[in-house]
């Protein structure tokens, strides 16, 4: 498989990733939203002046550079090929962490006022097929996505999943907050036993009502760049600040922000890529 091997790899990338060769910057300008301090939140349902307005998913989908909500498309080295963040430049009013993620899978449309088990049925499998992700989502976290703000009474999720040996039914919880807003993200990480991932998640059953159906789902995402800005300063990072991660073929690019205030501030960046083919 071609890789980065020398410095004159990086400087060919770099310099094919702002015309016609592998990869490409992505440019984003995305407008502020309502969040709270020590928050997760995600950027998904945001407008970017590039890209346009997604809608929330529904059934189980798979997410691809082309999915709208996507920060946006670049050219794939082909087969045997390489490519691997080579820069990105966040610039926000409001400080955070801020992490750029391949999104891999999503559903949406479960109620926030249900107590009956509502079916998911969402996996990584062809992502990890196609190299972004480990078929056992040893490298893949697991969140609960707001669309739509639920109810005023904190209940308790029970979510049935597929661990990362093929086992079925296993169970574990996650606390939901009363309110719950719109955009938020709660991750699913105290597995069951030994478990040490999910490869599906099968379904979710709140322990009450909510009061209010809102709209939420689950999302699968590998994590590929993390950085701090505030709000004077923003996040300039060459490659070896990005780690030089490695994107999978026909990645959807998404931006997650662990919040320090009550706003997101506007996000104008771009996200270098390149490649070896």
């Amino acid at each position: 498989m071609g890789d980065f091997v020398t410095p004159n790899d990086v400087i060919s990338a770099l310099a094919g990733s702002d015309n016609s060769g592998v990869g490409g910057r992505i440019r984003y300008n995305i407008p502020s939203f309502t969040t709270a301090a020590g928050g997760i939140y995600s950027s998904w349902m945001q407008a970017n002046k590039y890209q346009g307005t997604p809608t929330a998913p529904t059934s189980a989908a798979y997410c691809t550079q082309t999915t709208v909500g996507s920060l946006g498309t670049f050219t794939d080295p082909g087969a045997g090929g390489t490519l691997r963040i080579l820069g990105w430049d966040h610039y926000t009013g409001s400080s955070g962490n801020f992490m750029i993620y391949d999104r891999l899978s999503h559903m949406g449309g479960l109620s926030g006022t249900s107590v009956a088990e509502q079916t998911v049925n969402l996996d990584i499998a062809t992502p990890a097929a196609g190299g972004r992700c480990l078929t056992t989502g040893a490298d893949v976290e697991w969140f609960l996505e707001w669309y739509v703000a639920t109810g005023s009474t904190a209940v308790t999720a029970t979510i049935k999943y597929t661990n990362q040996a093929g086992t079925q039914h296993q169970t574990t919880t996650v606390s939901i907050p009363a309110s719950t807003p719109a955009y938020r993200l709660i991750p699913i990480t105290a597995l069951s036993g030994t478990d040490t991932s999910i490869e599906v998640v099968e379904s979710v059953t709140l322990s009450a009502s909510t009061l209010t159906a809102g709209n939420f789902g689950v999302t699968a995402g590998k994590r590929l760049s993390t950085g701090y800005t505030s709000a004077a300063v923003g996040i300039n990072f060459d490659f070896v600040g990005t780690g030089m991660s490695k994107v999978g073929s026909d990645a959807c690019l998404w931006i997650v922000d662990v919040a320090y205030t009550t706003t997101s501030g506007l996000w104008v960046g771009y996200i270098i890529l390149g490649g070896v083919a």
